[in-house]
């Protein structure tokens, strides 16, 4: 296979306790935005609005599919189970590339190249993905309806690709 991968991620972490820890830091925020988007667009009086926007639906589907996509990153690490990376590693793939679209039509439509240092975050997001798809690609065949090995199979059979 051409892709080599990573055995550590961030130099000195193991891949699956980066992948609990990817998944944590990316259900947080997600949770958080998805309550205040949730109290403000439907509990909150002060607005003179109708409760539910076409923006509120777009932001809470896009912040439930994160939350989907991280749950399962975290359950497919913390259980061994390869398929439930998959769905993290397609919708990081959709948030790059939404990400580089906007910054870059509005550095295009601005002409203010400052902008693009956003895209030191895209950059960063890329190699976690690498990281997570490297886990994918570390974990055996097997793992697809095996039962949950020992921690210490795990970073045997992972440290040994």
């Amino acid at each position: 296979m051409f892709i080599r991968g990573f055995k550590k991620c961030c130099c000195c972490v193991n891949l699956l306790t980066a992948a609990k820890i990817v998944a944590i830091l990316g259900l947080l925020p997600c949770v958080l935005i998805l309550v205040y988007v949730t109290y403000y667009s439907a509990y909150n009086p002060t607005f003179k609005r109708s409760p539910w926007t076409q923006t509120d639906i777009i932001a809470m589907t896009w912040f439930s599919l994160l939350v989907i996509s991280n749950s399962c990153l975290l359950y497919g690490a913390s259980r061994f189970k390869k398929l439930y990376i998959l769905p993290w590693l397609f919708v990081q793939v959709l948030v790059m590339a939404f990400q580089t679209y906007v910054v870059v039509s509005i550095v295009y439509k601005t002409r203010i190249h400052i902008l693009l240092s956003p895209l030191i975050l895209v950059g960063v997001e890329l190699y976690v993905w690498v990281a997570m798809l490297s886990l994918f690609l570390a974990m055996p065949s097997s793992s697809l309806n095996q039962t949950l090995p020992e921690e210490s199979e795990q970073r045997m059979h992972l440290e040994s690709v």
